[in-house]
């Protein structure tokens, strides 16, 4: 870039900071917009313009601005979080999830407001693509520090009846239930076990065709009471015969209990209704590992890789599978990915 182009982009830059620092947002937006066509690589232009941009509600404009951000500064947490927010709004929310996730890993220390804005959209956009768990673990969060707001309930209640919606597409009688089972997930996350299990029952007297309330009570039964626990589970599944994580926790609660036959049996049935369960895939190759069956428990443990290979408990229990076969480098390969993966979710705190 010549001289006279980079003066030109500086002197742009300093009108478009007193525009912005006088709160005229649109002529700021102007003027960072000419500062970027003239020196598309300060970074600092695509900052202010996407914070504007933003904050004006022109989030495609937003999220080009802070990808941007990202490209120039790949370690700036906060562009991230713009970003993954940007897509967010603009209904991008396997995108979202990802940068926002992403920014986390990055961090995002020093700007609280921010980092709970991305954890709170990390949860309504991996419940809007019917992740869950992650959205759980999310939300956990909040229920650590417990923030119990309205929008909490609301997200948590869509995780524990596993709705793959956002708060705003709710009925008015889904909206109902979702608050209340949002309160009793709560409860649980936040470790008010009591609570949560009454909670439940109740929803479960109120609800008794709801999906997803008795999947519910079970995993906070799950450790306390087993058969209870289990019953419900199988409650679950005369109301939704296809449920496959109701199956899941029925099998993880025979294993622990010494019946890997019977584990085995219910996660090959789990993996037969949905064959891209890496869930259900990993753990009938965990129960045929305990039988010894090891070339079986090998190949589905090996097809819950390619899944998830971002799971680090996968890779963990393929690990042992090849120890147990005698396979040390395969094993001790395996063991390297988990240890891998497992700091890498310990710094995102996910």
């Amino acid at each position: 870039m010549s001289w006279l182009f980079l003066t030109l982009a500086f002197d742009l830059m300093s009108q478009a900071q007193a525009a912005r620092e006088a709160g005229r947002a649109a002529e700021a937006i102007g003027l960072y917009q000419q500062v970027v066509a003239q020196a598309p690589q300060l970074s600092e232009a695509w900052w202010y313009l996407g914070t504007l941009q933003f904050e004006a509600r022109q989030f495609v404009g937003a999220r080009n601005a802070f990808q941007q951000v990202a490209r120039l500064e790949p370690t700036r947490g906060p562009a991230w979080a713009f970003l993954g927010l940007a897509e967010f709004e603009t209904g991008l929310y396997p995108a979202a999830l990802r940068d926002l996730l992403h920014a986390r890993a990055t961090g995002l220390t020093g700007d609280e407001q921010l980092a709970k804005s991305a954890l709170y959209h990390q949860a309504l956009a991996a419940n809007k693509l019917g992740q869950f768990e992650l959205a759980v673990r999310a939300l956990t969060a909040f229920a650590s520090a417990n923030e119990d707001s309205p929008a909490i309930l609301e997200a948590s209640g869509l995780s524990a009846l596993r709705l793959a919606k956002l708060p705003a597409d709710l009925t008015d009688d889904e909206y109902e239930v979702a608050i209340q089972a949002g309160r009793v997930a709560f409860d649980g996350m936040a470790r008010r076990r009591t609570a949560a299990i009454a909670g439940a029952r109740d929803l479960a007297e109120r609800y008794p065709r709801q999906p997803n309330v008795r999947y519910l009570l079970g995993n906070l039964l799950m450790g306390e009471d087993s058969p209870a626990a289990i019953a419900a589970f199988q409650a679950e599944l005369k109301l939704s015969p296809r449920h496959v994580p109701a199956r899941l926790q029925i099998a993880i609660e025979q294993l622990s209990a010494g019946k890997a036959r019977e584990c085995a049996t219910a996660a090959a049935e789990a993996a037969r209704i949905e064959p891209a369960n890496f869930a259900a895939r990993g753990l009938h190759g965990r129960c045929l590992t305990v039988l010894g069956e090891l070339p079986a428990a090998i190949a589905e443990l090996e097809r819950a890789v390619q899944l998830a290979p971002d799971s680090p408990e996968t890779h963990f229990h393929l690990a042992a599978a090849y120890s147990r076969a005698g396979l040390a480098a395969k094993a001790a390969a395996e063991r390297a990915v988990f240890q891998r993966l497992s700091d890498q979710r310990g710094r995102s705190g996910n």
